[in-house]
């Protein structure tokens, strides 16, 4: 979470939400890294449109009217994906169920925060408790390791803007922060990245369930929407920016979502 006002609301525009469908025939599915198991690579058949038969839906949790999916959605879009955004905010959630979903972010805390947190806060449960395959960023990532047993607590300094991120298998990747809290992992999960200020980046908890408290689905156009609600309470970056810098998150983002997608059929 990070503690910053958050009154007024924001449109998204083209973003569609949960009595829509945001959906569009996209490019076939590209190749991911290798994945965990035979399944994953039994999987990368190319997607086609085919009219007899409905896309495939992705439930997407938002939390705040100026977070919204950003590069997910362009993932979506491009991988014939239906993504449906709940606003969990106004009290929109999916039914109790395995079906694989998405969390995003925003400003609250994750073991208290308004009444319909702790609703969401129930409905996860249910759903892991089913099964359930779920990506979540930031605090999506803290409710999900408090729903496993893990915990969440203030660090001793907040982590903002760009930050370089060091995976396991030895790569780093800049990304975009904004959280002044911090995950301690929940029992057999495993870490997959830290940064200097705060050691659980991202973590694995199953091969359907990933935490990532970094933002890669914020990009250029996600940041001046945040710069603009929030103001000067805003740390992240302002005027010409280098493009190449969210190109490479988000060929990151596609991959590992990919990957991630894969593996919800595996289940």
């Amino acid at each position: 979470m990070r503690c910053i006002r958050h009154d007024g609301a924001t449109s998204f525009g083209q973003i569609a939400f949960s009595d829509q469908d945001y959906s569009s025939f996209g490019a076939n599915r590209r190749t991911g890294p290798t994945g965990d198991t035979e399944c994953f690579t039994a999987h990368w058949a190319p997607l086609r449109p085919i009219e007899s038969s409905p896309m495939p839906t992705l439930n997407l949790i938002q939390h705040h009217p100026a977070e919204g999916p950003g590069a997910i959605a362009v993932w979506a879009e491009s991988r014939g994906l239906t993504l449906k955004v709940f606003r969990a905010d106004l009290g929109q959630l999916p039914p109790v169920s395995a079906d694989p979903v998405i969390l995003l972010g925003g400003p609250y805390e994750s073991n208290a925060g308004p009444a319909w947190l702790a609703a969401e806060r129930q409905w996860l449960k249910g759903s892991l408790d089913l099964g359930g395959a779920v990506f979540a960023i930031c605090l999506g990532a803290q409710l999900l390791a408090l729903s496993l047993g893990g915990h969440v607590r203030r660090m001793d300094r907040s982590e903002t803007g760009w930050t370089m991120v060091s995976f396991m298998n030895g790569q780093a990747l800049k990304v975009l922060e904004w959280h002044e809290d911090a995950i301690d992992l929940p029992p057999g999960a495993q870490l997959l990245a830290s940064s200097e200020h705060c050691v659980q980046q991202m973590y694995r908890a199953g091969p359907a369930r990933l935490g990532l408290q970094f933002h890669p689905e914020w990009n250029a156009e996600s940041v001046v929407m945040l710069n603009a609600h929030f103001g000067e309470e805003s740390p992240l970056p302002r005027g010409p920016q280098d493009g190449a810098d969210y190109a490479t998150v988000a060929v990151w983002l596609e991959a590992t979502l990919d990957e991630w997608w894969a593996a919800t059929a595996c289940r």
